[in-house]
């Protein structure tokens, strides 16, 4: 006699589990190393650089995060519900999005690169973060991308993938910020 399929609830439970088990590993692990890397960056830095450097990631970020438009929720809405009955829609989410994110990122970095003085000068109020906030528009043009991939690969249900990246991610970036910090 052939041994019973499981249930498929429970297939889906398992499957629900190890792909929250992916993403609280790989979450933990690359904040743990953004961690370390904040903690040595400060120590390298001292009180105030370090405030500003915080000050220009922050504006960096919230720029980030209203020029992502949410695309990576709408990638992996799209392709969660889709990718494997329909995989020519799917493909075609994945580089429509791609592609908004694209232009999205390099309009938001561009109007941070023209604005960088007046942002520095008016809204922050520390004129000499204006350099700094030109370098952080770069990151502006890859931060709706590298959103938008995540959102894909989440929908696409790659978690062990987008864990084992983040975590690369994290952990190569800890050298890369010191040595950016000296």
């Amino acid at each position: 006699m052939a041994p019973l399929a499981p249930p498929a609830a429970t297939r889906l439970l398992r499957r629900v589990a190890t792909s929250a088990l992916w993403s609280v590993l790989g979450a933990g692990a690359s904040r743990l190393l953004a961690l370390v890397a904040a903690i040595l960056v400060a120590r390298t830095l001292g009180a105030r650089p370090f405030g500003e450097l915080n000050l220009v990631q922050s504006t960096a970020g919230m720029l980030m995060a209203l020029g992502g438009f949410g695309l990576n929720a709408t990638a992996t809405k799209f392709l969660a519900g889709r990718y494997r009955g329909d995989p020519a829609g799917a493909g075609r989410v994945v580089v429509l999005s791609r592609a908004v994110a694209a232009a999205v990122g390099g309009a938001t970095g561009t109007l941070l690169l023209a604005t960088a003085p007046w942002v520095a000068r008016e809204l922050l109020a520390a004129p000499q973060l204006a350099p700094a906030l030109r370098i952080g528009a770069a990151l502006l043009v890859l931060g709706p991308v590298n959103g938008t991939q995540i959102g894909i690969l989440m929908g696409l249900e790659r978690f062990r993938l987008l864990a084992v990246v983040s975590t690369a991610s994290a952990a190569a970036s800890v050298p890369l910020l010191v040595a950016g910090a000296r």
